[in-house]
């Protein structure tokens, strides 16, 4: 029953500890997983490959990162890639990213402030967050800003005004994520509806400094890693053509459960020399979902690491 999680997110924004990710992989029984970052490659990326070979489990760099496609905004998962090369640093390097994020990260509370919201933190805690997103520290800051907002009691009435305004989608919001392990305070929920307003993709004040598709597929191809188009239940034909074209390694399949692609694109991608993986998008603090096992109902056979140990193999440029 040995299996693999090509999927495993590793750091939350707090202390985390790398052992009980490896504690629960190893009770498992997966012997392979990547630790994927959102958007960047953490600091302690190092430290945690080598706790995981302490556990005698075998660990891949991977990074998420979204690209517009055909107008909608996608998912891509690099895994395997040469973590030290170059190429990946100036794309995903924390050190090389700061520059942007602290833009991004200004122009936000910015955009909150036009909306007439004290954008300062009131804790020690949210102080110093508030300093770190201005510094360029943290890659996903939306929903931070949002955080800040919603815990000042002094925002409560431009608050409550926008959720009578918007009253479907406070409900639907609430409804979505009441249960959900990191929303058991209102003020999570809260943040979360602020983002969704304001922040989410096409919403007034998104904005990302985004790679092309093809700059990271070049990027991470030179690094001798893999990128895999990740529908995460939101398959588009359209956006597969196009990966398919632009050279895209295969898809993610399985996303915390049984595979969820149907069984006509599993055997184009198969016939394409494609590779299929997955994953159990297991988050620290952030859903119920386990390592390896996802909800409980994924299963990734160990072959799956042979296909990707072959793939790089026989794909790779040095």
């Amino acid at each position: 029953m040995e299996r693999v999680d090509f999927h495993v997110h590793y750091e939350n924004g707090n202390e985390f500890s790398p052992e009980g990710l490896f504690k629960e992989a190893k009770k498992n029984e997966v012997i392979a997983l990547a630790l994927v970052g959102r958007l960047e490659l953490s600091d302690n990326l190092d430290q945690f490959i080598d706790v995981g070979k302490s556990f005698g489990i075998e660990v891949f760099a991977g990074v998420e990162y979204p690209v517009r496609i055909n107008g909608v905004l996608v998912d891509l998962v690099a895994v395997g890639f040469n973590h030290k090369d170059r190429s990946i640093k100036n794309l995903f390097g924390k050190s090389e990213r700061k520059k942007d994020n602290a833009w991004v990260a200004r122009y936000q509370k910015e955009f909150l402030e036009k909306k007439g919201f004290l954008v300062e933190g009131v804790s020690n805690e949210d102080k110093e967050l508030l300093t770190a997103l201005l510094g360029g520290e943290i890659s996903e800051k939306a929903i931070r800003f949002c955080s800040i907002v919603v815990r000042n009691l002094q925002n409560q009435e431009i608050l409550a005004r926008l959720k009578s305004e918007n009253n479907n989608l406070w409900h639907e919001t609430y409804d979505k994520y009441n249960m959900r392990p990191g929303y058991t305070e209102i003020q999570n929920i809260d943040a979360k509806f602020l983002w969704r307003i304001f922040f989410n993709f096409s919403k007034p004040g998104y904005l990302s400094i985004q790679n092309g598709v093809t700059n990271i597929i070049d990027a991470v191809h030179s690094a001798n890693g893999v990128v895999l188009y990740s529908p995460e239940g939101k398959f588009n034909d359209k956006v597969w053509g196009n990966l398919c074209v632009t050279g895209v390694d295969g898809i993610m399949g399985w996303h915390g459960s049984r595979i969820e692609i149907s069984r006509d694109i599993v055997k184009e991608a198969m016939n394409a020399g494609l590779l299929i993986l997955g994953g159990s998008d297991f988050h620290p603090g952030k859903n119920e979902w386990k390592v390896g096992v996802g909800d409980g109902l994924l299963f990734m056979s160990s072959r799956r690491l042979n296909d990707l140990k072959d793939y790089i193999y026989s794909h790779s440029k040095t």
